[in-house]
This record gives C-alpha cells, sequence and structure tokens, in this order.
C-alpha cells in the first residue's frame, strides 16, 4: 500500500535541506509536478530557471547555498550544473528520452550527433544519481550514456487520478494524438498514411507543429486529418473525453505521458513497440507490429471493434501502474538518501 501524496512529501525536518530545483525554460506539466512534490517535502528548496549560459554566475551561487541540485533533462542547464556543482553536494538528474537516445536513422537523441553524445557523456559522468522514467530509459542511459546500474533508478511518471476521470457519453472523434516533439520521432508520417486507409474516420493531431516540422513529414495530410495546434488542460481533456481511441505510433517513446492521461479518460491505445510504449500500455491496448501505415490501420481496426470493456482496462492500467502518490514516495525517497 503506498502513501499518501502528503506523507510521500511532508516537510523535511532535518535541518530544512534545501533542493536547487532547476530547470530550462520550458517548464511544463511533469516539471511543475515535481516542484510541487520536492518544495513541499523540503520547504526551503529554490526553483531556478536557466535561460542561457549567460546565467552561470548566477547559477553558482545559488549551488553554493544548495544542499543537492535536482534538474530534469540531460540538457545545458544539466551540463552548466555539471560544471558548477561543489564537490560532495549531490546533482541529480531526471533522463527523460532526448537525452539518452540514440535513433540515427531520422538523427533523434543526444547520442546521435557526436558533440552533444561527448558533451552528455560528461554531464552523465558528474551525476550521483539519474532518475530514468521507465526501464527502457534506463537502459538507454546505460548503453548510451555508460551510467552504471547502481547509480540509477528507475521511477515511472505518476499521475493524479482524479485530475482524468474517466469520461462518459459518445466519442465521435474516432482517433487522437498529441504531437508535442519531432513528429518524425512521433510517427506523424503513420497517422497520415493510416489514416488515409479509412477516409470516413476523423482524426485530430494536436500539437505545436511548425510548417518546418512539417515540411520533415513527406506523406500529404489526408483530408480526414484536422491539425489543431497545442491545447491545454481543460481543452485537452475535453478532446480527450470525445476519442475513441489515442494513437501513439512513435519510432522513440521514453514513456508517454499524454497517452497515459488519454487512457485514464478511458481512450484506447494504438502504439507501436517503440521503446517504453509496452511498459506502458502492458495489455491494455492495440500493437502494430510494424512501422507501416498498413500495420497501424490495422491495429487501428482491431480498436475501434473493442468493447466498451477496454476503457476500463486503459484507465485501469494506468491507475495501478502509475498513481501519483507512488511517483511522489519514490522521488521524495531517492532525494532524502542522497542527503542523508
Amino acid at each position: 500500500m503506498t502513501a499518501r501524496l502528503e506523507d510521500a512529501a511532508s516537510p523535511d525536518a532535518r535541518g530544512g535541506k534545501r533542493i536547487l530545483f532547476l530547470y530550462d525554460r520550458d517548464f511544463s506539466s511533469f516539471i511543475e509536478r515535481d516542484w510541487n512534490i520536492v518544495k513541499q517535502a523540503f520547504p526551503a528548496s529554490v526553483l531556478f530557471c536557466f535561460s542561457g549560459f549567460g546565467d552561470t554566475w548566477r547559477l553558482r551561487a545559488a549551488l553554493q547555498s544548495a544542499d543537492l541540485c535536482l534538474t530534469w533533462f540531460g540538457a545545458r542547464q544539466a551540463l552548466a550544473a555539471a560544471h558548477l556543482m561543489p564537490r560532495g553536494k549531490p546533482l541529480v538528474v531526471v533522463a527523460g528520452g532526448f537525452d539518452v537516445a540514440r535513433v540515427p536513422a531520422i538523427g533523434y537523441g543526444n547520442f546521435a550527433h557526436p558533440l552533444r553524445a561527448a558533451l552528455a557523456r560528461r554531464l552523465f559522468r558528474r551525476a550521483d544519481r539519474v532518475l530514468a522514467v521507465s526501464e527502457f530509459t534506463a537502459h538507454s542511459a546505460e548503453v548510451n550514456a555508460g551510467m552504471p546500474p547502481e547509480r540509477m533508478r528507475v521511477i515511472f511518471h505518476g499521475f493524479d487520478l482524479a485530475a482524468w476521470p474517466e469520461a462518459e457519453g459518445p466519442r465521435p472523434l474516432d482517433a487522437a494524438t498529441v504531437m508535442a516533439l519531432d513528429p518524425l520521432v512521433k510517427g506523424l508520417d503513420l497517422v497520415f498514411g493510416a489514416a488515409a486507409t479509412h477516409p470516413a474516420r476523423r482524426f485530430e493531431v494536436i500539437g505545436p507543429l511548425s510548417r518546418r516540422a512539417l515540411g520533415r513529414v513527406k506523406v500529404p495530410r489526408p483530408d480526414n486529418v484536422v491539425i489543431t495546434g497545442p491545447l491545454y488542460g481543460g481543452d485537452l481533456k475535453a478532446v480527450f473525453a470525445r476519442t475513441n481511441v489515442y494513437l501513439q505510433p512513435s519510432r522513440h517513446e521514453s514513456f508517454g505521458c499524454a497517452m497515459a492521461e488519454a487512457m485514464l479518460t478511458g481512450c484506447i491505445p494504438v502504439v507501436t513497440r517503440a521503446g517504453a510504449l509496452p511498459e506502458v500500455v502492458g495489455d491494455a491496448g492495440f500493437y502494430a507490429d510494424e512501422l507501416t501505415p498498413a500495420a497501424v490501420a490495422r491495429a487501428l481496426e482491431r480498436a475501434w471493434a473493442a468493447p466498451d470493456a477496454a476503457r476500463g482496462a486503459a484507465r485501469a492500467q494506468i491507475a495501478n501502474l502509475f498513481p501519483l502518490d507512488r511517483y511522489a514516495e519514490r522521488l521524495v525517497g531517492c532525494l532524502r538518501e542522497l542527503l542523508d
């Protein structure tokens, strides 16, 4: 039985340890989640936005007064912290995907580029602990970054179940997907190809896709696919509530947070077997066993034919394996282990 969030993140009573919570401009929902957990458990903690190497001296001073530095992603802010962190003070890096990935076929990941790879290995060598969001991500950190397993912990994402209730009512939208990154990584060409084989079905693609990003996709957008632009909060929940199937035909996936949120609302997942997707979806979804539009289309057909019980199974998969209280307990536990 896991502790409640307020118990897992109860205030630190051992001298008011100060954690420097470091992030690089994008204060995404999961970074905000972690900051709230850290601030509750360690009230003396400080939030630091690294907006460029002009912040170096300010960062140095902040690190001097911190007991530990926690940062999301092995990116430039983590590299700066690795260089500036006083010896004897722990540096914790959350590996979230791109930072430990190597997919040379599409140029994705730090380790698909020699210079980035050299810099990434340097910062990960300095990290006292790497927190991986999936077993797949931990394996990538070990193989690509050379991280020894004893300095890693797998802490799967956690989700607030009350914030993502299962939706009731009709689901007129046949399939939706969120594309916040490189569309080739997320398989937008496979979405377009599968949609073209089902012209009577309605698809929506959600995300900040620029013309440049769309230009990388060499497959034309079918008329039955609508690109909405980015959606957040209640607007995103409203789309999931009327969506039958959540489609995630990724070529690389470190976890799939948007997919997990969609599953909580009762969307049936259709995925590839790339990266951590099988860890997250388990037996609660339908798989395209090849990275082809035809294979994705076949998996969609199976999902559209599934009984309503599949929606409850999708929610239960996330609710049982990835609750927020369990995540908070493990995150705070890892930090306290290093502070003792």
